[in-house]
């Protein structure tokens, strides 16, 4: 995805095209598994880090040969990044408009913000939406990184100009080091975010808290513009032991390091935005042969076109995940090569249209045939676009109206048992829970503790076991059920039996899982509703996940709610995952009766 020299001969720095691939093979793994490749998204922070490495280092160079001026810098940027992307956006619709034209609804605000390039704060204001984020899968979701390029190259020759008066000013160390303390208190600045509450999602897409890693390779790129030049290096195994070092570091960042756990704010991705400097100077050195050597023709032919892979791999992957083909090898090795023969011709046409780069004789004829058909989809694609984008589902709103009233009907009945815990039952009655591996439900002693497709059964819920205690909450994850449970245990509120209805939302570990379960407690019984969606990508791990905690634990028990709905799909809303109101009623009538089974019979 990097732009900066990705296509740029002349002074050309050796090794930087291999950086560039290895920062699209960890996007696209991460995107294609991210339950697997947890730390893949890293691979952004390394296109960052080279791109403003590229502009101080080009923009010094033009210079220093009176070509640098603002009009032409952003000209050229527009050039390279907006015909690409266009071509991306609307052969994307055109396919999506004859095999799911559905995906298209509602999607001209989403384009918008994607050609006014301010795609990340579009995802920021939508992730305040439930709606759009559990309903709207988007197959444009990984652009928020190139909007806040635009967004930096936008201020870039601001940063330039100031430099530049700085070093009239302070002198070139001066003005470094001014630089430097900036770029400090930027990555700062997405630390101290967390610390505050900050939304991971704020956090990750805007540009104000993302800044710090173009301006760490800014730093670097005007450091080596303006460095002079020393004598051969004493020791160089020593550097060549430090990259192969911080490749290992990538390497076990990219298998290990996820996005949600804390320390990536506070510290993970502004030390990793330092390693990969490290590694670009290290290649840009041309004492060492660490640049020839990742100056190998397949990592070279993979950065040369990163930008183009950037674009295609993820509508592509949306769709395999879309209709759950990720099953499927055959399916993500066909993904695989139609995202490059994509990208290659993206490629091609940005080489003819802007560099008059022409291929031979043959390529031209294949060239020209393709284009045709890409051309085709485009026209199609505008079309599809034209016609549905505007349309948006009548069942979203009777759904958020249907959530809105079960959430106003939790809170009045959470209004009727607030301070009021569970009364104490004298030991010698104390029948209800699990002990000597038998379970016994009490249907006075509840507790229901679910995401939206819960919330919206819950009225049901409640006509069938007016006794219980739910707390469903639209967007609710793993970790704040065991939140909840913990206050529960606290307020002595917690049932004897918990229902948790789980896992929409996204996957879980079986760790998180059986974290709850603990806090639940071994004389608890627990039944567990598996999880459906049509396009849900998670489904088969997450209730893969609540089949070994089941077997595990004597006391956790299923109910399926995937074997009712799939036999059912009449049931369904537009998004594929939450009901109408027979299957809402079906839905509560599963969960009494799977406890009812466990009532002592008089």
């Amino acid at each position: 995805m990097q732009l900066e020299g990705a296509q740029m001969e002349t002074n050309r720095i050796r090794g930087l095209d291999g950086l560039r691939a290895i920062a699209i093979v960890s996007v696209v793994l991460f995107h294609l598994y991210p339950y697997d490749v947890v730390g893949g998204y890293v691979g952004v922070c390394l296109f960052f880090v080279l791109s403003g490495f590229l502009l101080g280092y080009r923009s010094f160079l033009d210079m220093s040969q009176m070509k640098f001026h603002a009009l032409r810098f952003y000209g050229k940027r527009l050039l390279r990044i907006y015909p690409g992307l266009f071509a991306m956006v609307f052969v994307t619709c055109g396919g999506l408009f004859l095999l799911s034209p559905q995906v298209l609804h509602g999607r001209w605000e989403e384009v918008l913000s994607i050609f006014l390039g301010y795609n990340n704060w579009w995802q920021i204001i939508r992730e305040s939406s439930y709606f759009a984020r559990i309903s709207g899968s988007t197959p444009f979701l990984h652009i928020w990184s190139l909007a806040i390029e635009l967004q930096f190259y936008l201020i870039y020759p601001l940063i330039f100009y100031a430099f530049l008066w700085m070093v009239k000013h302070f002198r070139k160390r001066g003005a470094w080091l001014i630089l430097v303390m900036i770029t400090l208190f930027s990555a700062i600045y997405l630390a101290n975010g967390y610390m505050l509450g900050m939304d991971n999602g704020r956090m990750y897409y805007g540009t104000d808290t993302r800044v710090f890693s173009f301006l760490i390779g800014v730093c670097g790129g005007y450091y080596h513009i303006t460095a002079k030049e020393r004598e051969e290096r004493s020791f160089p195994w020593l550097y060549y032991l430090a990259f192969a070092a911080l490749l290992g570091l990538l390497v076990v960042y990219v298998l290990w390091m996820s996005g949600e756990e804390s320390w990536a704010y506070i510290y993970g991705m502004q030390g990793m935005s330092v390693a990969f400097l490290a590694m670009i100077v290290l290649c840009a050195d041309e004492r060492l042969a660490i640049g020839r050597i990742l100056d190998v023709a397949p990592l070279r032919y993979l950065g040369s076109r990163s930008y183009e892979i950037y674009l295609w791999h993820y509508p592509v992957v949306f769709y395999l995940h879309y209709r759950k083909w990720m099953q499927r090898p055959e399916y993500i090795a066909l993904g695989i090569l139609l995202s490059l023969a994509l990208a290659e011709w993206t490629y091609q046409a940005s080489g003819i249209f802007i560099k008059h780069r022409y291929p031979k004789l043959v390529g031209k004829i294949v060239f020209f045939i393709v284009s045709l058909g890409m051309i085709g989809m485009i026209g199609l694609g505008i079309y599809g676009f034209a016609t549905t984008a505007t349309i948006k589902s009548q069942d979203t709103a009777t759904l958020q109206t249907e959530l809105e009233d079960s959430t106003r009907a939790l809170e009045k009945q959470q209004k009727g048992i607030e301070e009021k815990a569970l009364p104490e039952q004298p030991e010698e009655t104390k029948v209800a829970g699990y002990s000597d591996g038998k379970a016994v439900v009490d249907l006075n002693s509840v507790t229901i503790i679910g995401d939206s497709v819960c919330l919206s059964a819950s009225e049901e819920l409640l006509e069938l076991l007016p006794a219980a205690t739910i707390d469903a909450k639209e967007s609710r994850q793993m970790k704040d059920a065991i939140e909840i449970v913990k206050q529960m245990k606290e307020d002595g509120t917690l049932g004897s039996t918990v229902v948790i209805a789980l896992g929409t939302n996204g996957f879980f570990w079986q760790s998180e899982g059986q974290v709850l379960i603990n806090e639940i407690g071994t004389d608890h019984n627990i039944f567990w509703v598996n999880v459906y969606g049509q396009h849900l990508e998670w489904q088969y791990r997450t209730n893969g996940t609540i089949r070994t905690l089941v077997r595990d634990n004597p006391n956790v028990q299923m109910i399926s709610w995937v074997k009712l709905i799939r036999a059912n799909q009449d049931w369904l809303y537009d998004d594929g995952i939450h009901v109408e109101k027979e299957g809402q009623q079906a839905y509560a009538q599963m969960i009494y009766d799977a406890l009812n089974e466990y009532v002592p019979k008089e």
